[in-house]
């Protein structure tokens, strides 16, 4: 699920992997990848923004198995970490 509500100046993109992990990426200025689009690990779905009531650009990245929350440094591989 991708939607951008610029009424509510909201911009969120849900991406469901399967086996019940999804994972949401909000706060974007801009959705890159389209609803029902097929990405691999590495493309670019959304732009960072600030959106809401957030102060600066940021990225909110939430993991949920089963529909629960969970730590989303758990699921971040460092190769991918960029400082």
């Amino acid at each position: 699920r991708s939607h951008c509500d610029w009424s509510s100046d909201v911009c969120s993109s849900d991406l469901d992997h399967g086996f019940g992990y999804v994972t949401l990426y909000g706060h974007a200025s801009e959705l890159v990848a389209s609803q029902n689009e097929e990405v691999q690990r590495g493309d670019v779905i959304a732009r960072v923004g600030s959106t809401g009531i957030a102060t600066s650009p940021h990225l909110h990245y939430e993991v949920r198995v089963q529909g629960i929350a969970q730590n989303p440094a758990n699921f971040i591989l460092p190769e991918y970490i960029r400082y």
